[in-house]
């Protein structure tokens, strides 16, 4: 009778064990199933067709298969109330700088593993906004802006070459209108952009690695003299042939990207388009830009543009970024978009966390 007893005991305790692992197995297929859209991305930087990240206010995703899963990497210390902005190198390397309002530094975090571990560093400056760009895994720049005052906006340049461990302080730039981005070609030569309501098309460049900027201007042809101009940082696809975008509201709105073949020493006019870029990207001679709603591309350089189709012209664009001479993404206000055919199509991408 006791032997009997002690098999009923067995056979109930399994029995129990079995009940509570089908339970457990439900409830995580449910949860997975309960996962909600996100929708309002800010950023995508993919590193090529399968890998990349992308931003949204307060997280940080990765992909490991062009997009068709999501992982949140997002450091473990962060505010819902927080602006964040990104760089990233590599599939496992890459920064976010955070914003916090009414703070009196910019918290920067780096990741070398994925985003699977995270490093903080901070940099002593208030700022809204503020833009990175590396060269390296060590190397990298921070550009952030001030408060206007007196008709001008304060431009604070900072300086890691740890990987974003430490930060030093390399100049400040007064310049008339906000800045939207910076760019360095090598260690010692860069670029620094944005408005300027002067009727001058101006940017800044550097051959000292930030320690001075001078300005430069456009010779522009093809413009009424009275006009508001943005410069966009310019992008290379080698150490020779680059692209920089020129935005101008005069009489109405038209897009000149200027083009170098020498490296950035030089750069020439090329065809304007009628619209007001807010995004663009490159890939070796050909470039693509769009004002949020219409998107254009040009294979030879800027001489030429075409209008793309308007499978994506019901959203509002926010950036765009091709890996190759097919396959781009285009982030939206609705969603994420991706392409294979030069942005003649585009399908939406539903981002869930996986």
């Amino acid at each position: 009778m006791r032997k009997i007893y002690l098999i009923l005991i067995l056979i109930l305790t399994f029995l129990s064990l079995s009940l509570s692992g089908c339970s457990l197995n439900h409830s995580a297929n449910q949860l997975t199933q309960s996962v909600q859209p996100i929708k309002k991305l800010s950023y995508i930087k993919m590193v090529d067709e399968n890998s990349g990240w992308a931003l949204s206010n307060t997280l940080v995703l990765k992909t490991n298969n062009g997009g068709i899963d999501w992982i949140k990497v997002t450091p473990a210390v962060f505010s819902d109330n927080s602006d964040i902005s990104g760089f990233f190198l590599s599939e496992k390397i890459g920064w976010i700088a955070v914003h916090v309002p009414d703070a009196s530094y910019i918290r920067i975090y780096g990741t070398q593993n994925g985003g699977i571990d995270w490093y903080e560093s901070k940099i002593q400056a208030q700022s809204s906004n503020s833009k990175m760009y590396f060269i390296d895994k060590e190397q990298g720049w921070l550009v952030t802006i001030g408060n206007a005052a007196a008709g001008y906006d304060p431009v604070s340049i900072f300086k890691t070459g740890d990987g974003g461990i430490t930060w030093t302080h390399s100049s400040d730039v007064n310049t008339n209108g906000p800045k939207n981005g910076i760019y360095f070609k090598d260690n010692s030569n860069g670029w620094l952009t944005g408005q300027q309501p002067s009727g001058r098309t101006i940017y800044y460049i550097t051959k000292d690695s930030g320690q001075s900027w001078n300005p430069r201007y456009f010779k522009v042809n093809q413009v009424n003299e009275d006009y508001f101009a943005t410069t966009f940082p310019p992008i290379f696809s080698d150490k020779s042939i680059g692209f920089l975008p020129v935005s101008y509201d005069s009489q109405n709105f038209h897009t000149i990207v200027y083009t170098s073949l020498d490296g950035g020493e030089t750069w020439l006019e090329t065809t304007p388009v009628n619209i007001h870029v807010n995004s663009f990207s490159i890939f070796s001679n050909t470039c693509w830009i769009s004002d949020g709603k219409e998107l254009y591309r040009s294979d030879d350089l800027g001489k030429t543009w075409s209008k793309l189709n308007d499978a994506i012209s019901s959203d509002n664009i926010l950036d765009l970024n091709f890996v190759n001479s097919q396959t781009g993404w285009a982030v939206g206000q609705e969603g994420l978009y991706k392409t294979t055919d030069s942005g003649l199509n585009w399908s939406k991408v539903e981002i869930k966390l996986k």
